[in-house]
Order: C-alpha cells, then structure tokens, then sequence
C-alpha cells in the first residue's frame, strides 16, 4: 500500500476519498434504519478506515497527529480560530441555540467530533502526506480541490443547492488555508478542534444536520471575502513553511519533528 501512495500519490489520495464516502453512504442504503444510526455507522465507518490506514502506512506522526511540544503551535492558527469564533458567534448569536433536547446535542456532538477527526486524517493527513512530496503548494491545492467536491454529498440528506454551491466553495478556499498550519506547526490535533468546532455550533444554530436555507447575498459574499483572506494567509505561510527545514512541509519520508515555536 505504501508503494501505491508513493508511486500514485493523487490516485490514492482520490481512492482513500471514494472509500471514505463510500463508508458515510452504506448506512442510508440500509433499509429500516434511523437518521442517528445511519449518521453514527457511516462516521464510525469512516473513522476506522482513516485509522486503519494511517497505522497501515505508519503515518501517525508524519500526518500531524503528535503531541504538541508547545502552546505556541496554535499562533499560526490564530486566524483559523478568531474566524471560526466570529462564525460562532455569528451564528449561535443570530439564530441562537435551535438544538435543545439532550439526546440530540449529544448526537451531534459525537457526529461532528467524528467528522473533525475523520476529515482531516483523510484530506488533511494522508492525502496531504501521500501528496507532499511533489511541492506543498501543489499538494495544498491538490488535496483542497479533492476536499471541496465531497461536500455534494450534504444534498443526499437534503441540503439546498444553493447552500451546498457555497459549502463547496468555502471548501476549496477552506481546504487550501487549512494545510498552511499544520505544514508550518507538523501538528493537525488543532485544525480537529477547528472542523469540530465549526461543525458543531453550526448544527446547533440550525437545528438540523443539513443547510435547508438558500444563502442570501451577503452570506455569500461574507463567505467568500473571509475565507479567501484566510487562503492568502494560508498561501503567504506555505511559502515561509517550505523555506524552514524540519517541518512538515520537507518531503521526506521519516517523520518530520514536531517543533516547539513559530520562529
């Protein structure tokens, strides 16, 4: 498997994708069976097969998944994080808590905590890993361009097109900004906690697991302006991560070390 991922890195990274999806998809095909066992068995699915292949490669560590050395690893996700905040706030504060039974609250939150983890082990971890070692920027814009397309699948479970158009497309600018970090710091455990986070009080201001809204001009427009400055940042610190020797961004195949500042 190994030999595969080095020799065809963008087929693997695309093969371990379709086998994602094929994982979240499996569960609505059962006849019989509730939303919250179809959400929970795909993502349990899904989480096993990142795993699996993460210990099968050996790519734990190289992939970012290491105990932080430092608090500092989080400044350069310091922009990730005020604009996933300010998207909090945002919604929550806007539409307000639509989530109040117990059992709900606490189905999404092992949804989303699942999806935090098994959506960046994929696109962030082994699709990154198998992908880096023909340039970073390349890799980052390789690996968003596979990210933003799998979020279609939100319109199997009613998403509005329109919105699932715009989930897309946050996605992709998303996808990019996403890689500069953990290229930069060698530490993905912050971006789980990000997706996660993101996820999460999204669900809560809506109340369901899909966007049934169109998104009106200004969610568009405040989408793209926001996370196209953030893919700006995410380029300006690839660039500067490929310039520093030992960090993730070598194209190596012994595990990177984790490093204790930005510099």
């Amino acid at each position: 498997m190994k030999t595969f991922a080095t020799r065809y890195p963008f087929l693997f990274a695309v093969a371990v994708t379709l086998g994602g999806l094929l994982c979240l998809l499996v569960p609505f095909w059962l006849p019989g069976l509730p939303l919250a066992a179809q959400l929970l068995l795909g993502r349990a699915a899904i989480c096993v097969l990142a795993a699996g292949l993460l210990t099968r490669l050996g790519w734990w560590r190289e992939a970012g998944f290491a105990r932080p050395a430092s608090w500092r690893i989080l400044l350069p996700y310091l922009p990730l994080i005020l604009v996933v905040l300010l998207v909090v706030v945002t919604a929550v504060g806007g539409a307000g808590i639509q989530v109040t039974d117990p059992a709900l609250i606490l189905l999404g939150l092992v949804v989303y905590l699942a999806g935090g983890f098994f959506e960046e082990a994929i696109f962030r971890g082994l699709t990154l890993r198998a992908l880096r070692p023909g340039g970073l920027v390349r890799a980052a814009i390789l690996s968003a361009l596979i990210f933003a397309p799998t979020h279609l699948l939100n319109m199997t479970q009613g998403a509005d097109p329109g919105a699932t158009a715009l989930q897309v497309v946050v996605a992709l600018l998303a996808g990019f900004a996403f890689v500069a970090p953990l290229a930069y710091t060698g530490n993905i455990w912050p971006l789980v906690f990000v997706h996660f986070l993101n996820n999460f009080a999204g669900y809560l201001a809506k109340g369901t697991f899909a966007e049934t809204k169109s998104p009106t001009i200004s969610d568009i427009l405040g989408n793209v302006i926001i996370f196209g400055l953030l893919a700006v940042y995410g380029y300006w610190l690839l660039r500067r991560a490929q310039r520093m020797p030992g960090r993730l961004a070598s194209s190596r195949t012994e595990p990177a070390p984790v490093t204790e500042g930005t510099d």
